[in-house]
């Protein structure tokens, strides 16, 4: 069952302020499939990580791979903690009386964005050169 207040900020979001937008949304049924897309879109964020970090371990050698897993956990963690405070407050603001437009989707389309640059990006990484002889030791341990 969808609940109603759902339903309208959903449609406010993708609609604002038409009225024949929100009919045609309510007699298509795009409403319903919104809780399921965005769970589909969850489940599948949990295999952004370990692809992530599987594409960023192939361009570099064995013994800065330590280094490149900790840069990107690092960065994720430090993005868990900002993002929050960026854009609760955006949405906050478009959601209230006093908006600067009427845009009530507009946190939403900050984070599309942001997501598309950084989609745009993926695209421009080089495949690096297979690394053929590897040294495994660590030369800063070895006793002249």
């Amino acid at each position: 069952m969808v609940i109603p207040t759902m339903t309208d900020i959903t449609m406010s979001a993708i609609c604002p302020g038409k009225d024949e937008c929100s009919i045609a949304i309510y007699l298509t049924g795009i409403q319903q499939t919104v809780p399921y897309a965005s769970a589909l879109i969850s489940v599948m964020s949990i295999f952004v990580m370990p692809c992530l970090k599987s594409m960023a371990s192939k361009q570099v050698g064995p013994n800065e791979q330590g280094k490149v897993q900790g840069c990107i956990s690092g960065i994720c963690s430090f993005v868990s903690v900002v993002s929050p405070l960026i854009f609760s407050p955006l949405t906050a603001l478009f959601l209230s009386e006093n908006t600067p437009f009427h845009f009530p989707g507009f946190g939403l389309a900050c984070v599309a964005f942001a997501l598309m640059v950084a989609f745009t990006e993926s695209f421009m990484i080089t495949s690096a050169h297979p690394v053929t002889n590897c040294n495994l030791s660590n030369s800063d341990s070895e006793e002249p």
